[in-house]
């Protein structure tokens, strides 16, 4: 069966010819590259939303989720939420207030990010990480995000499912320790 066999490479740049010919195939496979995994791009943008919704302050995770394709802002709009007051700011705080200074697109974009951080922050360290990654997922629609890369789509759903399935396994409440 698919899961009999295992492909070993000294190094990760020999998996994108694998993974295509593979797609192109429809034979199905799990990429796992040690904590390379967590640096694919869509893995590190699922986890900057987690890692913002366990901790607002963290201006850093902030700036990742709302740049991300999940919300999209504009760097302009990055830039504006920081100095919004004419001093630099936490995003946190500058989601909260008066969003008017920003392009129309970002204010929605901002909006909608502040909503889910508001709806989902309660359920931190309350719920399993695996609900609360897939509330989050759900939330931002994150498998339609993936699949508008067309081609790479099924790859990266299925590097979502095993961030899922390592969440579920770990069997963690708390989303720091995860």
């Amino acid at each position: 069966s698919w899961d009999d066999v295992t492909l070993l490479f000294r190094a990760s740049t020999g998996f994108p010819a694998y993974e295509d010919a593979f797609e192109d195939a429809g034979i199905p496979f799990v990429t796992v590259a040690g904590q390379g995994f967590y640096n694919r791009p869509e893995i590190r943008d699922v986890l900057n939303l987690l890692r913002a919704l366990a901790d607002p302050w963290d201006d850093l995770a902030m700036a990742g989720l709302l740049r991300s394709p999940a919300f999209g802002l504009s760097d302009a709009a990055l830039y504006h939420l920081r100095w919004l007051t004419g001093q630099k700011q936490p995003y946190w705080i500058a989601l909260q207030g008066d969003l008017t200074a920003l392009a129309e697109p970002d204010q929605a974009y901002a909006r909608r990010a502040l909503e889910l951080l508001q709806d989902l922050q309660p359920l931190v360290d309350r719920l399993p990480v695996a609900e609360l990654l897939k509330r989050l997922v759900d939330g931002v629609d994150y498998r339609a995000i993936l699949a508008s890369a067309e081609a790479a789509a099924g790859r990266l759903w299925r590097n979502l499912d095993k961030l899922l399935a390592d969440a579920q396994a770990s069997g963690l409440v708390n989303v720091r320790a995860f």
